[in-house]
């Protein structure tokens, strides 16, 4: 979205000066792009990549089961509970994730999949994370959808800190993007899943962190331009943390299924379990260096969630 809205901006400043419009010509079309990725996948590289997620993910393991508002069945539409993060608890996240030698992104992805694990109760949460998928130089410019989906398991069966379990999904993280060019269908058919209309293979849950560019900055002579979103139109997984960070603010949603949840129960399990603020300090108390398996602790339901709070420790 980036790309093409900086160029709508490039060409609207030329019309606005009355020049004659121009657009920098594509190095390649996306049919050529395309017609790689077919020639990829009969490649030794896309066997070995595809080996490497089998051996990651075996049988593509047990979806996972929340404790919902409503029985599964025909998708009712979807919603969004936004959500904010202040300055103190932006800086927060940054220092924390500093100490731990790790990302924001990769911080709040742990916390997310904890939460996951809590509320089902299941030893290995598997999430889906979007990945732009612009892999080789000639793409960057290039208008179209490359974008793939990386399954990031994390396991709670052995007692772990929440620094070794940042540690552990870093590393996943680190080696999955070296081998991102699978795409996620060849994923799925290689580990011959079940296909189920009432569930998405692999993962249930998604978590999307993206980072403004800073050197997106369209320029709109004249002309009054405002961010416009058109709320959810529907919901393709069951839920989703939908996370914008920029060099000044932390904002996104959190998407759901309304044939499954209440709005009630997703302000409980965001805003109870991930927002507690003490003395300008984001807290969140998985993080506190305990050597106690999260599995020991009791699963969460819609009914008694906004009875754990999660919270930071200082330093």
């Amino acid at each position: 979205m980036q790309l093409l809205l900086a160029e709508l901006s490039e060409l609207y400043r030329q019309a606005h000066q009355g020049d004659a419009l121009t657009a920098s010509p594509a190095k390649i079309q996306y049919a050529d792009y395309a017609a790689w990725q077919q020639q990829w996948l009969d490649s030794d590289e896309a066997r070995a990549q595809t080996r490497w997620w089998v051996e990651q993910l075996g049988d593509g393991g047990e979806p996972l089961a929340l404790p919902t508002d409503f029985p599964r069945g025909d998708r009712a539409g979807g919603a969004r509970q936004p959500i904010r993060f202040t300055d103190e608890q932006l800086a927060g996240l940054k220092l924390r994730a500093g100490e731990l030698g790790s990302t924001v992104s990769t911080l709040l992805l742990s916390v997310w999949q904890t939460l996951l694990h809590r509320y089902s109760g299941q030893s290995q949460v598997r999430v889906g994370v979007p990945v732009a998928g612009r892999l080789q130089a000639e793409t960057e410019t290039l208008q179209g959808c490359f974008i793939n989906t990386l399954v990031i398991p994390a396991d709670f069966d052995q007692p772990q800190s929440f620094a070794e379990q940042v540690a552990a999904i870093q590393q996943f993280i680190g080696e999955a993007q070296g081998r991102q060019a699978l795409p996620f269908e060849g994923l799925v058919d290689a580990l011959a899943v079940d296909r189920n209309l009432d569930r998405h293979p692999l993962f249930q849950v998604v978590f999307n962190h993206q980072r403004l560019s800073q050197n997106f900055a369209p320029q709109w002579p004249e002309a009054l331009v405002t961010p416009f979103d058109p709320g959810a139109a529907g919901a393709q997984f069951e839920l989703a943390l939908d996370i914008l960070e920029d060099e000044q603010q932390l904002q996104g949603f959190v998407g759901y299924d309304t044939g499954l949840f209440k709005p009630e129960t997703i302000a409980r399990f965001y805003w109870r379990h991930c927002c507690t603020i003490h003395s300008n300090c984001w807290r969140i108390s998985i993080c506190s260096p305990m050597k106690k398996s999260a599995r020991s602790r009791p699963s969460m339901t819609p009914g008694n969630a906004g009875v754990i709070l999660l919270r930071f420790p200082n330093g």
